[in-house]
């Protein structure tokens, strides 16, 4: 979605002086031409409902407010201290997080608004959930080595379309360090483009690796705070503004909000307004340990089970998918040949897992010819993470393992289907 800008005049015929002639016939079309870059149209961006002079913390990536266990309304009933800061889908977050926040255009043009300020720090006790510290020494800011913030404006050099790129910050502003600026409603030239949407719909940027490493997985807070134009705190409560969150989950069509300090969510505090997300870079962890058949594992050289045709028994898989915080599935599945056996697939839980299954099954399942006597299998474990990081589910931290046997008879090959 492109910023939220309200309709822009091109052409106005005003003021109109006395005795002015027009050369067209009243009631008729007129058809106007003009070189204004703001004449060349795109999709228009869905409104956003809100009361006036807003501040909307619209997203973490492209995954909406609305859907995260402690900003959402409609998922306060079953949010908790335990699940608050995690998807509605109870993933938690990991990777390059990129808050998204929009501004009502009269926050710059009317109350002088132009910068904000991102920051975060770690939960240190539940408590502190509901009743963070606002002293900027609990605090750390979003720097310039956190990453830059660009939008991009597109207008044309003669026939030719530029691109070009517009910082936002952090910069400095009158000894005020780590400010972002407000985009104006208007780029110096042409019109605002998403050449890179990730990267143009970002308003900070919280590298979660490097502030939130493994070891240290939890709950953090991030912290959202206004200046005007000459580096100075905004107060909210004699400007008006109001800050909000979507009540939509679709970010493409129009934005209904509702006010952050409303019942239940309470992310108001003082000038500020603050969320909880819960932070997981954890890796998965897949082992396929040994088959066994009757007692006897297959040896990891040459992987063989050895089954007796008149009493051929069952093979045990094990396996193990697992993650430090239980983020993760996983999947199992079981092939003889280019021929799928069986699979199953589930919560990660406690990470171990065992599958049974008989000889005559292993070597008949799904088997045109009728079944074996002698076959290769491989069994595939996949444990994925389910960390986001709003754009994408990080899967740099899945894990996978993968086993191969042979079931065979000790000596002829005597065929156990009476065939």
């Amino acid at each position: 979605m492109l910023p939220y800008f309200p309709p822009f005049t091109i052409y106005a015929p005003t003021p109109v002086g006395c005795y002015t002639y027009w050369n067209y016939q009243c009631g008729t079309e007129v058809m106007l031409y003009t070189n204004s870059p703001w004449a060349i149209t795109c999709t228009p961006c869905p409104p956003v409902i809100a009361p006036d002079k807003w501040v909307l913390f619209m997203a973490v990536g492209n995954h909406p407010l609305s859907l995260i266990r402690g900003t959402g309304s409609t998922l306060i009933a079953t949010t908790n201290l335990t699940n608050i800061g995690l998807t509605e889908g109870s993933a938690p977050w990991a990777g390059l997080l990129r808050p998204r926040i929009e501004f009502d255009n009269t926050l710059r043009q009317d109350l002088n608004v132009k910068y904000y300020k991102v920051s975060w720090r770690k939960v240190n006790a539940n408590s502190e959930i509901t009743n963070p510290p606002i002293l900027p020494t609990e605090w750390t800011e979003l720097t310039p080595g956190d990453g830059d913030v660009y939008r991009h404006y597109a207008h044309m050099v003669g026939t030719t379309l530029v691109i070009d790129p517009y910082q936002l910050g952090p910069k400095t502003v009158n000894g005020i360090s780590n400010l972002l600026e407000i985009p104006p409603a208007m780029p110096p030239l042409g019109q605002w483009s998403l050449p890179n949407v990730v990267e143009d719909t970002a308003s900070a940027k919280f590298p979660t690796t490097t502030h939130a490493p493994a070891l240290q997985a939890g709950k953090y807070q991030l912290k959202l705070d206004l200046f005007d134009n000459t580096g100075s705190p905004v107060n909210i409560v004699t400007t008006g503004i109001k800050y909000v969150v979507p009540t939509s989950t679709d970010l493409t069509s129009t934005i209904n909000t509702i006010e952050a300090d409303a019942s239940g969510l309470n992310l108001v505090h003082a000038n500020s307004m603050i969320i909880t997300l819960h932070l997981d870079n954890n890796v998965c962890n897949a082992e396929i340990p040994a088959p066994s058949l009757s007692g006897t594992f297959a040896d990891d050289d040459c992987g063989v089970l050895e089954y007796d045709p008149n009493n051929p028994g069952s093979v045990q898989m094990d396996y193990f998918a697992s993650h430090p915080n239980g983020f993760a599935k996983r999947g199992f599945s079981v092939y003889r040949g280019s021929n799928l056996v069986l699979s199953e697939s589930g919560n990660v839980g406690g990470g171990s897992f065992s599958r049974t299954e008989t000889v005559a099954n292993l070597l008949s399942i799904n088997s045109p010819g009728g079944g074996c006597c002698i076959a290769g299998f491989s069994e595939n474990l996949s444990v994925d993470a389910t960390a986001t990081d709003g754009w994408s589910r990080q899967s740099q931290y899945d894990r996978d393992d993968v086993r191969a046997f042979v079931l065979t008879q000790p000596c002829e090959c005597k065929n156990i289907f009476g065939k």
